[in-house]
């Protein structure tokens, strides 16, 4: 049975990270192995509220960032999730 892996916001961000401290390109190579090595065996999983937040990036490489995202499944948000966010509660 494969792993089903929720993906959320950092992972895109540091596969495509533009930071050049060594820092960041340590993070940088670290997630590429992880992909590459268990986001192609494993179920991943995102939501819109991923995909919402990284839309709000300025870098040329959030279109790249949310491609990565592409064969996700994507969750819904429900109501009590959004409530634990901040959200109101529909009822």
């Amino acid at each position: 049975m494969r792993k089903r892996i929720y993906i959320e916001t950092t992972i895109p961000s540091f596969y495509y990270t533009q930071r050049s401290d060594a820092e960041s390109v340590a993070r940088m190579h670290w997630t590429r192995q992880w992909w590459n090595s268990h986001g192609v065996e494993s179920e991943l999983v995102s939501s819109a509220a991923v995909i919402a937040e990284l839309e709000r990036g300025a870098g040329e490489q959030t279109e790249a960032r949310i491609a990565l995202l592409s064969n996700a499944e994507l969750l819904e948000i429900s109501a009590e999730l959004n409530y634990i966010g901040g959200g109101e509660v529909d009822e």
